[in-house]
């Protein structure tokens, strides 16, 4: 690990009286992403903060087994995952991609007389909706959070070619549903 922020991170977040401020420093530089990927799992937001809350419960609780061996964000992102399938499986519930008005994808797009941005990411969004559960999650992971694919592999336990098989085969189907749509 060599980024200065992940070693403050874990720092503040592995002594008590500085846990505030390790949570402050994960949220201003991780946070955005973990709760996107959670809503990537889950489409009710209510849902999503709670188990957001979940997860910095489970980091600060568990960052003393952190051991350096992944890049902290994959770690982080691996606490996302399981506690975004947990609670899906708790509740009984199918894996979906959000509802576009959470914007969980990032920024809107940019709209011109010539495009609409906003009814591109609505496409975008509902064509990413009909791939299959693992497709999806690839796809999120290396489309909207530019995960690399060895990081994608460390989280899932899956090897970095079906990764990017997976990742190759929902490009075209989001690309083929968006020719539909055209």
């Amino acid at each position: 690990m060599d980024n200065a922020t992940d070693i403050a991170i874990i720092e503040l977040l592995s002594t008590a009286r500085t846990a505030d401020k390790g949570i402050n420093l994960l949220l201003d530089h991780y946070g955005s992403g973990m709760y996107g990927f959670i809503l990537s799992y889950i489409k009710e937001e209510m849902d999503a903060d709670d188990v957001f809350q979940e997860v910095l419960i489970k980091v600060l609780r568990k960052i003393g087994t952190y051991n350096g061996s992944s890049a902290l964000k994959t770690w982080l992102w691996t606490v996302c995952r399981n506690e975004s399938i947990d609670f899906l499986r708790k509740k009984n519930r199918q894996m979906k991609i959000v509802d576009p008005k959470f914007q969980a994808y990032g920024n809107p797009m940019i709209s011109d007389s010539f495009f609409n941005g906003d009814e591109a990411l609505r496409l975008l969004h509902a064509a990413v909706d009909h791939l299959p559960t693992v497709q999806r999650e690839v796809f999120y992971l290396r489309y909207f959070r530019e995960m690399s694919y060895r990081e994608m592999a460390e989280m899932t336990g899956k090897s970095e070619g079906s990764l990017k098989t997976s990742f190759f085969q929902a490009s075209k189907k989001v690309s083929d549903y968006l020719k539909t749509q055209a």
